[in-house]
């Protein structure tokens, strides 16, 4: 970086007040803040995948001819800043913005260019949404036309392109992450408890408690993994449930989307006991529960 700030100065704001009909308050509410919404729901997600990739692969790029890591991310970064304050949203904090669409335009690349450090990039992003996330509920005349970045539109299409400029990039950003053998921290699953027994066992069935009942009709047990192993039932074989003077053949598999609508499973949760369910059904309205109580399983014949 070129600067002890992290706003880099080009230009002076040269915005002239112009009249045009506003929209009411009520109205223009109604539209900004769910564009502000989804900006701060894109900007989360992007800080996130920045702070997921090491600094030293900023400057990885998949072909010589398209953005690198820091540079999409700092293209962001002047999208972000360099459009509100022309429509009317105060300018970021100790920042001057460039006045025209092409000065606007040199701006942008010098932030790409010049700055590529890891903690900055992450900073100014993270900050850059936090400034549009705030002003973009405060623009109000969205009818009125302008050309801030070089062509003719009303602020309500500019405040469309922004929202939709941002989820293009963490689009790009996600393909970036991945391409480096990164998951995203949203899609990683959590490493499974590994919780001790509590069953008791009799020939081939296990006995053990429905410690509750979840709003989808889930039976949460106390059962673990370990424990149908001991009754040598597998991964992907089935499993009778006995349970509130009813019964039900289940599949033992990994999630509740191994089976189809209507159809029985019993998977391990990431708590490290077994949930049995019924997809797109209740589990307890089928056997009968209405309270936790014991719960059997054997293997199916």
């Amino acid at each position: 970086m070129r600067s002890t700030s992290w706003w880099i100065v080009l230009g002076v704001l040269l915005a002239a007040p112009q009249t045009g009909a506003a929209d009411s308050s009520e109205a223009a509410t109604s539209f900004t803040e769910p564009v502000a919404h989804s900006l701060e729901g894109a900007g989360s997600k992007l800080v996130a995948l920045a702070e997921a990739i090491p600094a030293d692969r900023y400057s990885w790029r998949p072909t010589p001819d398209v953005r690198s890591v820091s540079e999409v991310l700092m293209h962001v970064v002047g999208g972000n800043l360099t459009l509100l304050a022309d429509l009317g949203g105060r300018s970021p904090e100790g920042a001057e913005i460039s006045a025209t669409a092409w000065e606007l335009a040199r701006q942008r690349k010098q932030w790409e260019e010049d700055i590529v450090d890891k903690a900055t990039v992450v900073q100014m992003l993270r900050e850059s949404f936090a400034y549009a996330v705030e002003v973009v509920p405060s623009i109000t005349d969205l009818d009125k036309e302008v050309a801030t970045w070089g062509f003719p539109a009303s602020k309500r299409n500019y405040l469309l392109t922004l929202q939709a400029h941002a989820h293009e990039h963490l689009g790009q950003t996600i393909a970036y992450t991945r391409s480096l053998g990164i998951t995203p921290p949203w899609s990683r699953r959590p490493e499974p408890v590994v919780a001790e027994s509590v069953a008791t066992f009799e020939g081939v069935s296990a006995r053990a408690e429905i410690s509750s009942l979840d709003h989808f009709g889930n039976l949460a047990t106390t059962f673990v993994a370990s424990d149908l192993e001991m009754i040598g039932i597998g991964l992907g074989e089935r499993v009778v449930v006995e349970a509130c003077g009813g019964a039900a053949d289940a599949l033992f598999g990994d999630e509740l989307f191994d089976v189809r609508p209507g159809e029985w499973v019993a998977f391990v949760s990431p708590a490290g006991h077994l949930t049995v369910a019924v997809s797109y059904g209740s589990a307890a309205e089928a056997l009968g529960c209405s309270q936790p109580g014991a719960v059997v399983l054997r293997p199916a014949e």
